[in-house]
């Protein structure tokens, strides 16, 4: 289904960013933190947010399907 497809997208780009998030958090300094603070935490928490919907929205989806058979 489509919807999981884009879930799998959304996965492996938070994997892609993690991985560069982690090599850039080896630099110690005040913008680093910075940027952590005002963009990336949010986006994190927003990600897991999505991620949750979509998740939920896929079994609605599939029980909607079922149902239609």
């Amino acid at each position: 289904m489509t919807v999981d497809r884009h879930a799998g997208d959304l996965r492996a780009a938070t994997r892609r960013l993690e991985t560069a998030l982690a090599q850039a958090r080896s630099w110690d300094d005040q913008a680093r933190r910075s940027f952590d603070e005002r963009f990336v935490r949010p986006l994190e928490s927003e990600t897991r947010n999505a991620q949750q919907a979509i998740d939920r929205l896929a079994v609605e989806i599939d029980r909607a399907l079922k149902q239609l058979k």
